[in-house]
């Protein structure tokens, strides 16, 4: 029927994928900002969350094992200053 193939449709727009990620969460300064957003998202990192205080703290998700080209784009822009956590593997929604 009409009605059980719509349901069907919305069940599969609706899936989700579940991945092995890591969450990074690092403080840089104003001034580095814009480049951290873009190094992010060249390296698909996901933005889950941005706070601004004295320094700007950004947490972002990653599938794990893709994130050493961030990491190494990272230490550069800031000089080997980094303020960085890294999660450990975690199953998320990425």
């Amino acid at each position: 029927s009409s009605a059980a193939s719509d349901v069907y449709k919305r069940q599969e727009s609706e899936r989700v994928t579940v991945s092995v990620c890591i969450d990074i969460t690092l403080r840089i300064a104003y001034p580095l900002y814009d480049q951290m957003v873009r190094i992010a998202a060249e390296c698909n990192a996901k933005t889950l969350d941005t706070q601004y205080a004295d320094t700007v703290t950004l947490t972002l998700r990653m599938l794990d094992g893709t994130q050493e080209s961030f990491l190494t784009k990272v230490t550069e822009l800031c000089h080997g200053q980094e303020d960085i956590d890294i999660s450990k593997p975690l199953n998320a929604i990425f």
